[in-house]
């Protein structure tokens, strides 16, 4: 698994010694805690010695046999019942057959094959020894200005418009004025879907290729960093990828970056392990490329903190404060600078809410293996999520452009504004997979802003862009030589052709990469934002309950209701505090609330629950049934926050009528 993802290593920043560190102490330490434990029953008892050496490799074989049985079994219990027949059955064939026992033994070589095949990949070499013909150069700017890059991580352009295709300015300010003082390319798709492949897109205006599959300097030498190195003074925040030929080495003490390495590839293999029915309860590895325990521990003090100017960490630790810290270190120098961010903003998990306050993000219920089931609401909720956190985005993007204006840059700065990719949220459509799912254009349409220098006024620009054309663009801008070759063409020259169609690439894992070709005028594809309209309007009409048919409930005090003297059950809740005392000084506010209500009474028509705090309704939500039970999720408003606030649930029973549930 490792070697088929070497991007988990970059990310990581591990560096050569690490990865053979971690391949020895994977081969040698667990035989020897095992051998151990052996040697120690057999001082004890030569019976009960083998016997134990016995059950250690039956229970081997069992977890060997679990990830099998996962996969052909989505039954927890049969797939854990399976495996353990297969190690109870290999321990007894062991226990009395010679012939198994002596190829248990043949087989001792196993492990060192192992690290054969796994240094022998190509994307492992390349960590190992590097790799690659091109050497890096550098180009001399006529006309130097100072630039900054900021790309976002999975926002699609549908996230940021109105229901009149503009930019929402009411939910999004900072968007809208930098759209009124640059060129908005409306029809601007990434070539990939996948971030460490699509960063070094942008970076090098090159379309990927097979030989070229790792984020690193070594398979892109060719990139604006490079190019840019002798006459600019470069600030480059590189969470994920490692383009910058100069911040190759990692920040982190060699201790620190072998325990989190070993951290998270505990946590990789328990998800081998743990059946797939139960997978949902364990910190998400899906979400980020490292540093997975941390997603469900971000803490309020973390993400509040303010700069400090200390090396970007990898991974999804306090992200806001990340970009923080990168406005903070933008400051005038005797020559250009090029401020470069990729920042893992608003990619999930969605736990941000628009002061940056984090919550605990739980699972995307509604949503398996990348697929989002038919709950319209499950969806609906993890859209706003993410419509939440872009509020968080745009206020981060103001501060950036109030630096920028207070150290006297703004005007005479080349800004450059983009995402990597977007997103999906379509009932029986995956998110995130453009090639198998029905809306690619939601996925690969994303923002993209360039301010030329002095430009005052905003223009909108609708033709056929990919982000490949953004750094001959910048090239161009600043009047340097583009180098050769280069797939992409700057937006500002008119000689260059117009594109026919749209590429887009995806990685089957081959020899080459698959590459998909859609109509050029795929990124004005608007069926993403109907949907997000009439789910929740735009404007200062939005509301994450504009579709509910008790939307009007909202906002309404609880004595307009009638409330029933008797409970109508229960409800058990997963929110990180159960104790329903909210206030300030809690690390997580519990603004999402995930739970199960069981009734006293059974009902065929679906429930509706509505969240009352202070005495006012926050939020009105459907329930749909799970069993024999109903469940619960939703997200608060964050000003049910201000202050500290008894939380109640209560069950809509009639018009007017509500009835209590009981915390449990």
């Amino acid at each position: 698994m490792l070697a088929r993802y070497a991007e988990f290593f970059v990310a990581r920043r591990s560096e050569p010694a690490d990865v053979m560190v971690a391949v020895v102490a994977l081969v040698l330490v667990p035989p020897l805690l095992l051998w151990s434990s052996g040697m120690i029953a057999t001082r004890a008892s030569p019976t009960l010695g083998r016997n134990v050496h016995v059950a250690i490799c039956g229970l081997l074989v069992s977890m060997l046999a679990l990830p099998l049985a996962n996969a052909a079994f989505p039954s927890a219990p049969v797939s854990l019942l399976t495996a353990a027949a297969a190690g109870m059955g290999w321990a007894a064939a062991y226990h009395r057959s010679e012939i198994v026992r002596r190829l248990v033994t043949v087989l001792a070589v196993a492990p060192l094959v192992f690290v054969a095949v796994f240094a022998y990949q190509s994307s492992i070499r390349v960590l190992l020894w590097g790799a690659g013909s091109e050497v890096a150069e550098s180009v001399t700017p006529g006309s130097p200005a100072p630039i900054t890059l900021v790309i976002f991580d999975e926002l699609p352009l549908l996230s940021l418009l109105d229901d009149t295709g503009a930019i929402d300015a009411a939910a999004y300010p900072n968007f809208a004025a930098l759209a009124a003082t640059s060129t908005w390319f409306r029809n601007a798709t990434s070539i990939e879907s996948r971030t460490l492949q699509a960063i070094p897109a942008i970076l090098s205006g090159r379309y990927p290729t097979a030989d070229r599959r790792l984020p690193i300097s070594s398979q892109h030498p060719i990139n604006l960093f490079s190019l840019l190195a002798n006459d600019y003074a470069l600030r480059v925040f590189e969470p994920l990828t490692n383009l910058h030929a100069w911040g190759t080495e990692s920040s982190e003490p060699f201790t620190e970056r072998m325990v989190g390495l070993a951290r998270d590839v505990s946590l990789i293999y328990v998800h081998t392990l743990v059946p797939t029915q139960w997978s949902w309860k364990l910190p998400p590895i899906g979400e980020a490329w490292g540093d997975f325990l941390s997603i469900q521990g971000s803490s309020q003090e973390d993400d509040l903190a303010p700069a400090s100017g200390q090396e970007p960490k990898p991974g999804l630790r306090g992200r806001p404060s990340l970009f923080r810290d990168f406005v903070a270190s933008i400051r005038p120098a005797p020559v250009p600078s090029l401020n470069f961010i990729h920042t893992v903003l608003p990619h999930g998990p969605w736990q941000y809410l628009p002061s940056g306050r984090a919550f605990h993000p739980f699972h995307n219920a509604g949503r398996f293996l990348g697929y989002w089931g038919g709950n319209e609401h499950f969806i609906a909720e993890a859209q706003w999520r993410h419509l939440q956190q872009v509020e968080l985005v745009d206020g981060l993007l103001g501060d950036l452009l109030d630096q920028l204006r207070q150290i006297g840059e703004f005007e005479a700065s080349l800004i450059v504004v983009v995402a990597d990719h977007g997103a999906s949220f379509w009932s029986q459509d995956h998110y995130r997979d453009f090639e198998s799912g029905q809306h690619p254009a939601d996925i690969l349409s994303v923002p993209l802003f360039i301010k030329r220098p002095f430009q005052t006024a905003g223009a909108v620009d609708r033709s056929n862009v990919e982000t490949i054309d953004i750094l001959p663009s910048i090239l161009d801008i600043i009047d340097a030589a583009i180098p050769e070759p280069v797939d992409g063409c700057s937006l500002f020259d008119s000689t260059c052709p117009a594109r026919a169609d749209k590429s887009a690439f995806s990685d089957t894992g081959g020899a080459t990469l698959v590459r998909h070709r859609y109509p050029a005028d795929l990124g004005l594809d608007d069926s993403g934002l109907r949907q997000k309209i009439a789910r929740f309007g735009s404007g200062t009409g939005r509301s994450a309950y504009r579709a509910s048919p008790l939307f009007d409930r909202v906002g309404r005090t609880l004595s307009e209701w009638d409330i029933e003297p008797k409970p109508a059950g229960t409800v058990q809740l997963e929110t990180a505090r159960r104790t329903w005392q909210l206030g300030n000084s809690e690390s997580l506010v519990p603004a999402r609330v995930v739970g199960k209500i069981h009734l006293l009474r059974e009902r065929k028509e679906p429930i509706h629950v509505a969240i009352a705090a202070g005495g006012l309704i926050r939020a009105v939500a459907p329930a749909p049934a799970d069993g024999d039970a109903y469940r619960i999720v939703t997200l608060l408003p964050e000003a049910t926050f201000d202050q500290e606030t008894a939380i109640e649930l209560f069950v809509v029973t009639g018009p007017h009528s509500l009835a209590r549930l009981e915390p449990r």
